[in-house]
């Protein structure tokens, strides 16, 4: 019996200080890796036979993704906007 590897990755702006009114650059997102964890709900959509880096690109294009969940034995991508636990 194979055994799932799933990752959960969050995306997060970057800590850039205090909010301003002015318009700014956008901070760079930067990812979180965690192996073996999964966050269930706040799917924003599934992607299947696909691999990790163009999960991780599609949740990096999307501007609502605040992270995304691989499933390594079956190649599918989570894109979450609101993971529970987070």
């Amino acid at each position: 019996m194979a055994k799932s590897v799933r990752f959960l990755i969050l995306a997060a702006l970057a800590a850039s200080g205090l909010w301003t009114a002015a318009p700014a650059q956008e901070a760079p997102r930067r990812l979180i890796v965690e192996r073996g964890v999964d966050f269930p709900g706040g799917d924003l959509r599934s992607i299947f036979s696909t691999s990790l880096p163009l999960c991780r690109d599609a949740c990096l294009a999307e501007p609502a993704c605040r992270a995304f969940t691989f499933n390594t034995a079956a190649s599918a991508c989570f894109l979450k906007a609101a993971p529970a636990g987070r």
